[in-house]
Order: structure tokens, then C-alpha cells, then sequence
């Protein structure tokens, strides 16, 4: 079903990391060459002060939940499913990424700007950091 598993011990990752492998943290995935894209959000009109509470309010939530699943905070109990608190975390830091692509759309038509050049210089500061090849 997945094409993501361990360089270590070859578990499927995409459910649930292996929790006795140190390449289950995703430093060691092995068949991953992916782009994750966000829509161009087309039915409000948002401004620079909406986005930014909006990025707030959401990464706020994600390191809410965050907390819970490592249980810093006293409130994740034992009869919850920690898949269910991965997909719970994927949704919410996707929320997050969202408001961020948001952002960065409304600054981009606001100034006249291209995306192209910062997608393009983006990549190349991660290729420049040993991110990516």
C-alpha cells in the first residue's frame, strides 16, 4: 500500500513508526521522492493581519496536540490509539501549511512578486544545506 518503509528495518512508516528502530524517525525513509502542493484558497480575501492569527491559531493546535501524544501535558490517556494521534497531528500541521501557503500567496499578488523565484531559491538553499540532492 505504501512506498514509504524504513532504510533500517524496513517497516512501513506511514502508519506507525517502528518505536525500536532510530531510522523510524524518518532520517533513513527509502522510496521517497515527493511534493506535497497546497491550493490557492479562491473564496476569501484574507489580509496580512488574518493570516498571521490564522498561522497562530493553527500551529498553536498542532503543538497542543503535540504535547499531548508525548504526553507533556497529562491529558493523553492510555486507551488512545496513537495512529489516530499521527493522523491527527498530519491533519493539523496540514492546516498550519495551509495558512503559511496562504501567506505567502497574499504577499506574492500584493507586491507583484513571482513565485517561481522563491520556489526556485528555496530548493536551492535546501539543496545548499545537504537537504535535498
Amino acid at each position: 500500500m505504501s512506498d514509504k518503509y524504513c532504510g533500517n528495518c524496513r517497516h512501513d512508516i506511514s502508519k506507525v513508526p517502528n518505536p525500536h528502530c532510530i531510522g523510524c524517525d524518518g532520517s533513513k525513509w527509502e522510496g521517497i521522492n515527493e511534493t506535497i502542493s497546497f491550493p490557492i484558497l479562491n473564496n476569501l480575501t484574507p489580509t496580512i493581519q488574518s493570516c498571521t492569527a490564522k498561522v497562530y491559531e493553527e500551529i498553536g493546535e498542532l503543538m497542543q496536540l503535540l504535547g499531548k501524544g508525548q504526553r507533556q501535558s497529562g491529558e493523553f490517556t492510555e486507551d488512545q490509539c496513537a495512529e489516530l494521534w499521527a493522523y491527527r497531528v498530519i491533519e493539523e500541521a496540514f492546516d498550519g501549511a495551509q495558512s503559511l501557503v496562504t501567506l505567502i500567496n497574499l504577499m506574492i499578488e500584493k507586491h507583484g512578486l513571482e513565485l517561481q523565484t522563491f520556489t526556485k531559491k528555496h530548493e536551492e538553499k535546501l539543496k545548499t544545506k545537504g537537504y535535498l540532492k
